[in-house]
This record gives structure tokens, sequence and C-alpha cells, in this order.
């Protein structure tokens, strides 16, 4: 049965030629609107089924006309692409590194012939917006550039926590240049912290301010199965150094959020700092991507979470193949023996039949030996 399955498989493959996609394929980006604040990471979630081999998943960025701008790749300076390849789909996560005002657009998700709009909005405070990734990752330099009404040449002035104006004897690590603050070598213990810049611009005084932190990760499965019927439980935890501002927690099924009541549940993990969502009577049509998002003063983070769910009988299939086979087998041993004895039978009888003459013989030979005993005591 098997290798049926394979040859038509095959037989399939060479009618629509290996590296076509299929007429039928989904592509879908999520979330299809996101909003984003200065100095953020921004991340697009696309998946595309069913599986094609030779296709793979590309981004552009185009205008609101439909025009591209550029294609993006791994090589792009402020982008970073990953791809994951599931059992029956391919999964490209899109991410804007240190968001800016110029990062606004729609950005294209492509695979094959089919393709999908991922929307970004960029917000910020006032004229003023502060330009630099948030997120210290190992001891690297980190720059911040204070754009007042989208240009550095106003003349600002720094500050961390409210007090130290900079720079700073008391901190030598932390550089002025022009409106470019840059922290050389930055370690989560000793930068983090509120930093602001503030500038004159029309006879008033304008400021922004950004929290600088550690890395914010999720821990929670890639995917997850539960049974038609059963209560689903999905868990996200927040990892991040002690000290940051702890994170808020939203999760979103598809492009719609969750919210408690009905069938949904969301409470505080009981140990550790995260959230989990219930959701109660499972059917097949609940199948699909739930995300979590952890936002925090510093940075915005997500996971998602593949929920598969199982036919309730799906457990007695197996049981069901085995019984199968075990009936079958019976039924072919208790024929194969009815045959094997009716052949036996008819044996026996031809043995029989054979044996007689063999008697009659033994009974003639033995008349005739008193026959003769007879015929030799006459006188």
């Amino acid at each position: 049965m098997r290798l049926l399955v394979l040859l038509v498989g095959g037989f399939v493959s060479l009618c629509l030629g290996e590296g076509t996609p299929s007429p039928n394929a989904t592509v879908k980006v999520a979330p299809p609107v996101l909003t984003a604040t200065v100095g953020d990471n921004a991340e697009f979630v696309c998946t595309a089924t069913p599986l094609e081999a030779g296709q793979e998943i590309k981004w552009t960025k185009e205008d609101g006309e439909g025009n591209e701008l550029f294609p993006i790749t791994n090589g792009t300076t402020g982008f970073k692409i990953k791809t994951v390849y599931l059992a029956d789909a391919v999964e490209s996560t899109l991410r804007v590194l240190d968001v800016h005002v110029d990062n606004s657009g729609s950005y294209f998700c492509k695979y094959g012939s089919s393709r999908f709009e991922g929307a970004l909005t960029v917000n910020y405070d006032g004229f003023v917006e502060i330009n630099g990734s948030r997120v210290i990752d190992g001891e690297t330099d980190k720059k911040f550039t204070c754009l007042v009404d989208g240009s550095a040449s106003y003349e600002v002035t720094w500050r961390k926590n409210g007090t130290f104006v900079l720079p700073d004897k008391r901190l030598p690590q932390i550089e002025i240049q022009g409106s470019t603050m840059t922290i050389k070598k930055a370690s989560v213990d000793h930068d983090r912290g509120h930093y602001s810049c503030e500038a004159l611009y029309n006879n008033t005084i304008v400021s922004a301010e950004i929290t600088v932190g550690g890395v914010l990760r999720l821990k929670a499965p890639n995917s997850i199965k539960f049974t038609e019927g059963e209560r689903a439980r999905f868990e996200c935890i927040a990892l991040y150094p002690k000290g940051d501002p702890e994170p808020s927690f939203t999760w979103m099924i598809g492009n719609e959020t969750v919210n408690n009541g009905g069938r949904f549940e969301i409470k505080h993990s009981k140990w550790d700092i995260g959230s989990v969502l219930h959701m109660t009577d499972v059917v097949f049509s609940d199948a699909g991507n739930y995300t979590c998002i952890a936002t925090s003063n510093v940075t915005t983070v997500q996971h998602t979470i593949l929920l598969r769910v199982r036919d309730r009988l799906a457990a007695l299939w197996p049981f069901i193949g085995i019984m199968s086979e075990v009936i079958i087998l019976i039924i072919i041993i208790f024929i194969h023996e009815k045959c094997t004895q009716g052949d036996d039978v008819g044996e026996e009888e031809e043995e029989e039949d054979a044996s007689e003459p063999i008697k009659e013989k033994e009974k003639i030979s033995v008349d005739g030996e008193g026959d003769m005993r007879m015929r030799s005591n006459k006188p």
C-alpha cells in the first residue's frame, strides 16, 4: 500500500513538475498589522503551506503603490530572517532590528506565485526620537542618536536616570559626540537604566526617553497536541536579567487578541514570570498558531505555538488495526487447517483400500498351507 502511495505521489510530482508551486498554496503573515516604537524590534511571521520542493519564502519591502523598494535577506542591514521547515509547511520570521521611522511601510512575504502583506507603523513621541537598539546582548558598543523633527543637527543634552548629565567622569564608558551617545562595551549590570535626550525646538524644550536593559527571551514549546474535547494549556515563560523591568503579556490566535472569558482563561504562571492560556473543549477548528507576546520598557518579543488537535478516537485506531490483523490471521489459519484435514482423510481411505488385497493374500497363503498339510497327511 505504501509503495502504491509513493508511486502515485511520484507520478503526480512528474505531472505537475518539481518545484512548481501548487495553485492551492496558502501564505499568511502574522500579525498583518504591527505597531512598534522607535528603538524596538518588530517581527513578522510568514507561514506557507503546503511545503513545495524547490520553493523558499522571500521578503520584500514595497511602497504604498505596490512598487518594490528592495528585497530583504539576512545580509540586509537592519533585518534578520530565520526560516524553519515543518512537516507540511515552511515558516519564516522577519525581524526588523532597532526600528526607526523609515521602517514604516509594507512588507511582503512571497512563496512561489502567492504573497501576503504585513504593515508596520512606527510611533515616536512628539518631535524627538532616539534611534538605537535598547537591548544589551554581550559587551558591545551601543550607539543612540537623538533626532529632533527627523534631524540630527540640533544641539541636545543627554541624561542618565534623570540625574547624570552626560558626559560624566563617573561614567567614563559613555561618550557624547553631537547628538549621538555611545556606550563603550556596554554591560547590563553597569549600563541598564533610563536615558533621555532633550533639545530646544521652536522655543520649547522637547525630549524623549528610552529604557536600556538585557535580553528578553521566551521559553515555550514550538508545538503541542491535545485530543478533541480536552482542556488545552499554553504556557509562556519570560527569561530576563534580574533588575530589568517585568514584561506584560498578550495572547493572540492568528490575528486576533485573546481576552478572558468564554472558553478562554489567562493566568499568571505559578512559579515563574510568565503567562498561561487555558482553552476548554478543544475542537478541530482550534488547530493553528497561538502567539505569546511579551512587552517591557526595553523591548518586545513573541513566540508562536502550533496547536495540533487529535481525534478523540485516535488512540483506538492502532488497536483496531492490530485486532483486524489478528482476526485475518486466525481466519487464514482456520481455512488452512480445514484444507489440510480434508487431504488427510482422503489419504487414510486410500491406505485402507490398499491394505485389503494384502490381507486377502495372507488369507490365501494361510489356507494354501493348510491344504498342503492335509494332503501330506493322507496315506
